[in-house]
């Protein structure tokens, strides 16, 4: 048995039935908590970024409940250390999603997040570019006997129906396409 992390005295389990540990009763921590408490007891320090140990979606970001209403960690610490957003965007200057360090976070547009995320090379698109010169090295080894398809995939982390279709044709779709949108569209 623990005392209930919120100050009213009461008595809990450590552990839930899941086996997961416990900090306080059920509803006390969203009702008797300062915001800014509530980062700083969700967060590891390392270095400078401030790494939020609470649930974390797929990207990365933290994800909150504070009094019934969901937030994203980053964005409830900026709104919480640094005042309103009115609509924006909380982008990283740190390039770590999971960090909620209010001064690790900046307002910006869409455009800018895309910007970022492109510069960062975090966009899912652009970790598909693949080159002439990885998608022929495929065909080599493909065409030793030795690998099969499920081994490239292994080796290079690219889905089996690429390399599926790298070692059957030899001409990559819109291969002779620059960045020409009749190439897309099904025009000349």
């Amino acid at each position: 048995m623990i005392e209930c992390k919120c100050g009213c005295g009461q008595q809990l389990e450590k552990y839930d039935r899941y086996g997961r540990e416990r900090k306080y009763l059920h509803g006390h921590n969203r009702t008797k908590k300062n915001p800014k408490d509530v980062i700083r007891d969700n967060v590891k320090m390392d270095n400078d970024c401030w790494i939020w140990q609470g649930y974390k979606q797929t990207s990365g970001h933290g994800q909150l409940v504070y009094r019934s209403k969901s937030y994203g960690a980053h964005r409830f610490s900026y709104k919480v250390f640094n005042g309103d957003i009115a609509g924006k965007y909380v982008c990283h200057k740190c390039d770590n999603p999971s960090c909620v360090n209010p001064d690790h976070l900046y307002l910006g547009t869409p455009h800018d997040n895309i910007k970022d995320v492109v510069f960062r090379y975090r966009h899912p698109a652009l970790k598909m570019i693949h080159t002439d010169e990885k998608i022929t090295k495929i065909r080599e080894l493909y065409e030793t006997g030795k690998y099969k398809q499920a081994d490239l995939v292994k080796m290079f982390s690219v889905e089996q129906s690429l390399i599926s279709r790298w070692v059957r044709y030899r001409k990559r779709p819109y291969a002779d396409c620059e960045i020409n949108p009749t190439c897309f569209s099904g025009g000349e």
